[in-house]
């Protein structure tokens, strides 16, 4: 099963949706030049989870979406080195009903 991987800004955790999307040309100069992007798995306007790389602050956050696009997970990376990744915090949210918020 391959999913779809879309770009952008960044995603809009509030208000549920992509800033700025891009095209995966840009998103791959913006790395090389170590600007911040966002990677969408699944969806431009529904995702599954994102991946946000803060590359000028060394940091990469995944987040993991649930119907509703509510985080109920959230990983923090630092970047150690150009191979590796060290976890720096994690977070779990549990959601009541239809409650938007965390």
């Amino acid at each position: 099963m391959e999913l779809s991987i879309y770009y952008c800004k960044t995603w809009f955790r509030m208000k549920k949706f992509a800033i700025e999307p891009m095209d995966e040309s840009l998103a791959h100069s913006r790395h090389l030049s170590g600007e911040s992007y966002t990677a969408l798995i699944g969806s431009d306007s529904a995702p599954s989870c994102f991946v946000e790389f803060s590359i000028d602050k060394g940091m990469v956050g995944v987040g993991f979406l649930d119907k509703k696009c509510r985080e109920y997970l959230t990983y923090q990376f630092q970047v150690t080195d150009s191979d590796n990744l060290f976890l720096t915090m994690a977070t779990h949210r549990e959601f009541e009903g239809d409650e938007t918020r965390s």
